[in-house]
């Protein structure tokens, strides 16, 4: 057994753990209630509509970070590439990115280290998303969090909001100083980006996160969960940070905690509040896990084609 996997079984027991922890903790009849009284279409309508767009806006900012870069590769890859990361992205968000780095070594002209590059970008993009929603619900989204708690979170937001740009420039930089080494391939992918593609991708990445988000809210309001959406803009950010830390599985037990802490003050005043959030956590998070594990099994025969096949024809 390798470290890595030693890690990744670690992330499995801790996972496991807090399941037990909120499997003892919740409350069975509320939870049982909270389902039975769930809204049946607006639950459908996050899932079959909001997480496909979801997934679209994601390859389409893939497809321009390649194409900006000088890398050789249709839309319909770019697709299947991020389609295909789905089967890691059960498991956790790190795993995912590396799989679409092994694709794209083999699907692009570019070798490992700039393939490594791409993936890199595109995780930062993500976390500056995460920072801008986080800054938009912060600024909106009322009393969730004391003030106290709610200025560090707005200087952590504007921070990495800012760090976006700066890296951008001091990523350029870096390269030309070192032209052949590994770093300098790696930050490859920002010697041929302009600055107004790197702003469609971090817009494209915004909207994607701002449609996980409210998909997120639609979800907690299906099941009566009334949380006012700039709310959810404030909280959900901090839940999907937990969510992708490496000893989490698919985003369960850490982010499920911390959606209790959260929003437990919304949830429908009838039940127990942790199982209400507990209900809508794990059937939002069983259905978004089932509709990437189809979307993975759908292009999986071609990641395992592109992977098997030598890179010299393939571009």
């Amino acid at each position: 057994m390798t470290v890595s996997w030693k890690k990744q079984a670690v992330g499995w027991v801790l996972t496991g753990l807090v399941l037990v922890y909120i499997g003892f903790t919740t409350d069975l009849d509320s939870f049982a209630i909270t389902l039975l009284n769930a809204k049946l279409p607006l639950f459908l309508l996050a899932i079959l509509i909001f997480e496909p767009v979801s997934f679209l806006v994601d390859s389409s900012a893939l497809y321009l970070l390649l194409k900006s870069s000088g890398a050789k590769i249709p839309f319909v890859d770019a697709v299947r590439t991020r389609g295909a990361s789905f089967l890691f992205n059960i498991v956790n968000y790190q795993l995912a990115l590396v799989s679409m780095a092994a694709i794209l070594n083999k699907r692009t002209d570019k070798g490992g280290a700039e393939a490594a590059g791409f993936v890199l970008f595109l995780g930062a993009a993500d976390l500056w998303a995460v920072s801008i929603v986080a800054l938009v619900g912060l600024s909106f989204g009322g009393t969730l969090f004391e003030p106290a708690i709610r200025t560090p979170l707005m200087v952590g937001a504007i921070t990495v909001a800012l760090s976006g740009p700066v890296a951008l420039v001091f990523g350029r930089k870096i390269s030309r100083l070192w032209p052949t080494s590994i770093v300098a391939r790696i930050l490859d992918v920002l010697a041929n980006l302009s600055f107004k593609n790197a702003l469609k991708i971090g817009l494209l990445k915004c909207l994607q996160m701002l449609i996980l988000t409210t998909s997120d809210w639609i979800f907690m309001r299906s099941f009566g969960i009334e949380l006012p959406i700039f709310a959810a803009y404030m909280g959900m950010p901090i839940v999907n940070v937990v969510a992708v830390l490496p000893f989490s599985i698919s985003g369960l037990g850490g982010g499920q905690v911390a959606m209790r802490q959260l929003f437990a003050a919304w949830a429908p005043a009838s039940v127990v509040a942790v199982a209400a959030i507990d209900a809508s956590s794990t059937c939002s998070l069983g259905a978004v896990l089932v509709f990437r594990l189809c979307v993975a099994l759908v292009f999986l025969p071609w990641a395992i084609t592109t992977m098997a096949t030598s890179k010299s024809s393939q571009i």
